[in-house]
């Protein structure tokens, strides 16, 4: 996966998900909100004949955090589920 960064602040993030799908934007999006810090978290896949059909994620903190921290802490909670659900495989 390639990130393409669109657009980035202390607050706000927008980035282009190359090489994934709606299956894992919806998974980070959803990590996303969990966190406190995260006021707003949205992805659209635009349609393909009109403009690019990768996904496009924008994530809105509070400023406590940096977007691309709250990105990290996101990818870290997702892999530690992964680690406990193959543990329990």
């Amino acid at each position: 996966m390639e990130l393409e960064t669109i657009y980035e602040d202390g607050y706000e993030m927008e980035i282009r998900l190359h090489g994934e799908s709606n299956t894992f934007a919806n998974l980070l999006r959803g990590y996303l909100q969990k966190d406190e810090d995260v006021v707003f978290a949205a992805y659209k896949v635009p349609h393909p004949l009109l403009d690019s059909d990768k996904p496009l994620l924008k994530i809105r903190t509070n400023g406590k955090k940096t977007p691309k921290q709250a990105l990290k802490d996101a990818n870290k909670a997702i892999l530690e589920t992964i680690g406990a659900f193959k543990k329990e495989l």
